[in-house]
Formats: C-alpha cells, structure tokens, sequence
C-alpha cells in the first residue's frame, strides 16, 4: 500500500489508514468512498425501478406488476437519501 505523509506531522501513512499513528490526524479517505458507493448503489437501485415502470407502462401491466418498480423506486431513494445526508 502507497505510504503519504500526514499532512500535521509529516510521518509516512498507508493511505488505507483511518489515524496517523503519530498524532492521530483523522483520515476520513475511507468513509468517502463508502458514501460515495451508497450514492452510486441507490441511483443504480433507482434506476432498475424506473426502468422496469417505463418498460411496464409501455406494456401496460396491471398495478400489481408495478408493485415492485414503486418499491425499488422508494428503496433507492432512501439509500441516495442516506448517503447523501450522511455527515463523514
């Protein structure tokens, strides 16, 4: 793993590091990949609902086919809501 000097101290630290051995500086790199991939995977998750709306509208499913496009809507939603309001 790529060492990086702490920005406080200058000690070399893995960049998968959460604290700086030394002076335990903070390195917050890691949760903002973690939100990052939570707002990707609720607009993916988004995406797959709507998708399958317009494709059941298109075919004019009954509501009981739309079901689960609402759902996906919704779970998606949520997750990009929560990922996105998330405080790192």
């Amino acid at each position: 793993m790529p060492l990086q000097p702490c920005p406080e101290c200058q000690t070399l630290v893995s960049e998968s590091a959460l604290l700086c051995p030394k002076c335990g500086r903070p390195y917050p790199t890691r949760k903002r990949a973690n939100k990052n991939a939570e707002t990707v995977g609720g607009l993916v998750v988004l995406g797959i609902g709507l998708a399958m709306l317009a494709i059941g509208v298109s075919l004019r499913l009954g509501p009981e086919m739309m079901l689960p496009c609402g759902l996906l809507m919704v779970i998606g939603t949520a997750i990009f809501k929560k990922a996105v309001n998330r405080k790192d």
